[in-house]
Parts: structure tokens; C-alpha cells; sequence
């Protein structure tokens, strides 16, 4: 029965419907370049201490401060 199914889902369009979504989903990731937790929280930490140095007033040198990711 199963054989049965797994045949007609994959002579059906369904099958390409399930191709188009999966390479949809891997295009969308590619461009939103995730990261893993611990790159995150590395990162969350950086910019917390960054923020706490500038409210206490301490100069960065303008290179740091005007970073923008292209």
C-alpha cells in the first residue's frame, strides 16, 4: 500500500511542487545567511559591550563605528 502511494505521489505533479518549494526554501536561506546559536550569542555580547562603552562615553575609532555589512 505504501509502495502504491509513494508511487502515484511521485508520477503526480506533487512531486515537482515538492521539488520547486524545497528550492525556494534553500534560495530564501542562502540569502538570509543564518547563523548558529553560539555565533549569535557572540555576536549579541560584542554589541552589548559596544553599546554599554559608548554610553559611558569611551571613543571608538570612526573605522569600528561606521562598519556596515554590504
Amino acid at each position: 500500500m505504501y509502495n502504491k502511494i509513494k508511487q502515484i505521489v511521485t508520477d503526480s505533479p506533487l512531486a515537482n511542487l515538492e521539488k520547486s518549494i524545497n528550492a525556494l526554501l534553500m534560495s530564501a536561506f542562502t540569502k538570509m545567511e543564518p547563523v548558529n546559536r553560539d555565533a549569535f550569542k557572540v555576536q549579541a555580547e560584542v554589541l552589548g559591550n559596544a553599546k554599554h562603552k559608548q554610553l559611558l562615553g569611551i571613543k571608538f575609532p570612526q573605522c569600528l563605528l561606521s562598519k556596515r555589512a554590504s
